[in-house]
């Protein structure tokens, strides 16, 4: 005999249902509701409390070599004859880049090659004119040279003879002084005596002419050296004036054949790249026929600052670019910093090569140096090139999370707070 339970539950309990026994679920204890409620209320504590947050300005811009790059242009109006370079070839200041022909046509043909052979034959003139001077004076140099040997040949001969005279003079009168002795003692006849006599006024009389003809000889000597040193003087004025000539000439035809051919060189030693004309195009004064970029030059970033904006660019602050031609999605973003703030809008001044299209309102250029000048693109690094535009965001005004929610309060708070009376 079995004993029936007492309790309801447990004849419900031991009842087969179709569904299944119904369990309950007990509820979370508060304490671990409240744990979590507090690691939340901490987490958000400590996010104010040291997270941070920087307002920024997104301008765009593009970038642009930081030595400029330097335009080679066309002196005068003419046509390209000859290209001496390639794009992207490395180049030295003053290397020639094009060769550009201004010849002018008149109705009998080339009107600068008629000048040119007219120069030209003005030049040889003058030089065949300078030759045969030169040429008549030299001979007439080495005649007076060969003058001056002879006349000092002369001058030696006459000087031996003069020695010889006077030796003559003094055997002559040392024969009239014995001979006067002896006639006053008698020994000697006057009519002997009167022979040497005459003998000694003929010895000095030969003596006298070869003293005359020596002076003669001198004379003629100093007169031919004056007329050498004449002439040499001559030769260097003729040299001086064919010189000046010349050199006259010279610029003439350098003057001509600079309006004629011209060369347009490298400015400074770089990498040649915008090469605009080939042979056979004409140009105008003035038009650009190559850009040289300087060695060593690194891009940088051009920024154009709106006016509302430039309160809030200052140097050092922190760049993030987006350029245009690397999709940032895929490449991400090229890091940077400002260095450079201009003070004066570049609407009020003369617009620099490589400013790009600028609204109306006042714009500000900033200068930003570049983390990297490449990225990676399909497994290679491709460097960045001058004139790719991008945009930027700048970062500026640096604060935690609890200072942009605190610093309007208490602003408004000021604001709604009753101020004293000035007294």
């Amino acid at each position: 005999m079995s004993i029936a339970p007492i309790r309801i539950e447990v004849i419900e309990a031991r009842r087969s249902r179709k569904a299944g026994a119904i369990v309950l679920a007990r509820p979370v204890p508060m304490k671990v509701a409240a744990a979590c409620g507090g690691v939340v209320v901490l987490g958000l504590a400590l996010l104010l409390a040291f997270g941070e947050y920087s307002s920024k300005v997104r301008v765009t811009g593009q970038l642009v070599y930081a030595g400029g790059a330097i335009k080679a242009v066309a002196p005068q109006f003419g046509r390209t004859v000859t290209r001496h370079v390639l794009e992207g070839q490395v180049v030295k200041a003053g290397e020639v880049l094009f060769d550009l022909s201004a010849e002018r046509i008149g109705g009998s043909g080339s009107i600068d090659a008629r000048i040119g052979a007219s120069l030209a034959l003005r030049r040889e003139q003058i030089v065949q004119h300078r030759n045969a001077t030169l040429q008549q004076l030299a001979l007439r140099s080495s005649a007076l040279a060969d003058q001056q040997r002879l006349l000092k040949g002369e001058l030696a001969a006459h000087l031996g003879a003069i020695a010889i005279g006077d030796e003559l003079v003094t055997s002559a009168q040392t024969s009239f002084d014995r001979n006067s002795r002896l006639a006053e003692q008698g020994f000697v006849s006057p009519a002997l005596l009167a022979q040497y006599k005459n003998a000694l006024n003929v010895e000095r009389a030969k003596r006298n002419a070869l003293t005359v003809n020596l002076g003669n000889a001198r004379g003629s000597l100093l007169q031919v050296q004056n007329e050498a040193e004449a002439l040499a003087t001559r030769e260097k004025l003729a040299m001086t004036e064919a010189e000046q000539n010349l050199a006259t000439i010279d610029q003439d035809i350098a003057e001509h054949e600079g309006r004629s051919t011209l060369k347009v060189t490298a400015p400074v030693a770089g990498t040649i790249t915008a090469l605009g004309y080939d042979v056979g195009q004409s140009v105008q004064a003035g038009t650009v026929l190559a850009t040289v970029l300087p060695t060593g030059s690194v891009l940088e970033t051009k920024l154009l600052i709106p006016s509302h904006a430039k309160s809030s660019v200052a140097v050092g602050q922190q760049v993030q670019m987006r350029i245009d031609a690397f999709p940032y999605q895929k490449y991400g973003l090229v890091a940077g910093t400002v260095k450079q703030v201009e003070l004066n809008p570049i609407n009020d001044s003369a617009k620099a090569p490589d400013t790009p299209n600028v609204p109306d309102i006042p714009m500000y250029r900033a200068t930003v140096a570049m983390s990297t000048n490449s990225m990676v693109m399909d497994g290679k690094r491709r460097p960045f090139e001058p004139g790719m535009t991008l945009e930027a965001d700048i970062y500026h005004d640096r604060r935690k999370l609890i200072e942009w929610i605190i610093d309007p309060l208490l602003s408004a708070a000021r604001d709604h707070s009753p101020r004293k009376p000035v007294e």
